[in-house]
């Protein structure tokens, strides 16, 4: 996970919220914001 991604789910308190959506899942989140921050 990027330094910036994790971060930012840290400040927003989500980090526990991503670490119960399946892998696969976790992998399309980092995925979108990928393609987004391009």
């Amino acid at each position: 996970m990027p330094p910036d991604v994790e971060e930012r789910l840290v400040y927003e308190n989500l980090m526990e919220a991503y670490g119960r959506r399946p892998p696969y899942q976790q992998n399309d989140y980092l995925g979108w914001i990928k393609s987004k921050k391009a």
